[in-house]
């Protein structure tokens, strides 16, 4: 009994091969390998040397795997709940369009407690400052994870540019990575950096990022940059793999327009199905496109609706002033522009 006990994990300073399972074991979940990670977990259980969060994972991997953790205690602490899913999120997950989670770095799990802690209470700025301390903290060729992280609190945080900056630190450290690529990628979309976005999102797709969102993050990359035959044959691939999804289909209209393929917009925007009542911008759109097609009654009438709907989206304001003069509606269009100078915004709402 005294050696078996010896040959347990203190789960108060868990041991670098158990992160290392554990690190391992999320790997597994994210490449769909449920069984290996189902084993890796076992292994550990056998040997009593999982923790809550080992525990926590063991049944959520059971669980899909269509079985029941008899053999073990319930984890049933909502914190334990918030608390991996919290992993997952902050290490580069639950993202909109993400098409699968991101495992933690191998001893980043425990190391990054207090800043993943931070997030977990949405205080980003203080995570921030864990996370330069972690840096810091750090000899230069180990810095890699804790950049990576840092990137990921400041990229929460709202700060782009730094994040941008810390992500491109950390892919020179880090294992290639397309995640990192795809994140170092939108950071720069949101600092309208066209070109080291196109760069990052286009070395991500050939790590093996082949999903649809692929194409779209690639696509807007080249929408920034004017060039409409890529972002047109890019989107159509897209397309091709998710054809219910709105914003590529929106997206692609949009393109359609810049090559003047105004029939075939028009078309793509007014499918059944199409949701685009939702997203203004998108709808302007259309509105544009019916008035390409000699369809002005209509675009009249279709962007009075969109203005009901969003009383304080300018660019709507705009064209519908803009339709009232080409009607030499001149009153109506000295009312659309005083409402878009008065008290409405350019930006989408």
């Amino acid at each position: 009994m005294m050696k078996a006990a010896a040959a347990r994990c203190d789960h108060s300073q868990p041991c670098e091969h158990v992160l290392k399972s554990l690190a391992d074991t999320l790997a597994y979940l994210e490449l769909g390998d449920v069984e290996a990670a189902l084993h890796e977990l076992e292994r550990l259980a056998a040997a009593d040397q999982l923790d809550a969060i080992g525990r926590l994972l063991l049944e959520i991997v059971l669980q899909r795997v269509g079985r029941t953790p008899k053999e073990l205690p319930q984890i049933s602490r909502l914190s334990d709940v918030e608390f991996f899913a919290w992993i997952v999120h902050a290490f580069g997950a639950a993202d909109e369009n993400d098409e699968a989670p991101v495992a933690p770095p191998n001893t980043a799990v425990r190391r990054h407690l207090p800043i993943v802690e931070r997030v977990r209470a949405r205080d980003f700025d203080a995570a921030c400052a864990l996370s330069r301390r972690a840096v810091a903290a750090l000899p230069q060729n180990e810095t890699g994870e804790a950049r990576a992280l840092l990137a990921r609190c400041l990229e929460l945080a709202g700060y782009p540019a730094q994040a941008l900056s810390s992500y491109a630190a950390a892919i020179k450290l880090c294992p290639p990575s397309p995640r990192l690529f795809i994140r170092a990628g939108r950071c720069a979309l949101r600092c309208e950096k066209f070109h080291t976005a196109e760069r990052y999102f286009s070395i991500a797709h050939h790590l093996g990022e082949v999903g649809p969102s692929m194409f779209l993050r690639m696509a807007t990359a080249e929408i920034g940059l004017a060039r409409w035959p890529r972002a047109y044959n890019l989107l159509t691939s897209a397309i091709s793999k998710s054809p219910e999804n709105t914003e590529i289909s929106g997206r692609l209209a949009y393109v359609e327009l810049q090559l003047d393929r105004s029939e075939e917009a028009l078309a793509r925007l007014s499918a059944p199905g199409t949701a685009i009542e939702n997203w203004p911008e998108a709808w302007l759109w259309r509105v544009e496109a019916q008035r390409r097609c000699g369809l002005h009654d209509l675009s009249f009438e279709e962007v009075k609706n969109l203005c009901d709907r969003y009383p304080s989206y300018g660019p709507g304001w705009l064209i519908m002033g803009d339709i009232a003069l080409n009607r030499q509606d001149f009153a109506k269009a000295m009312a659309c522009f005083e409402r878009l100078l008065s008290n409405t915004s350019t930006h989408m709402p």
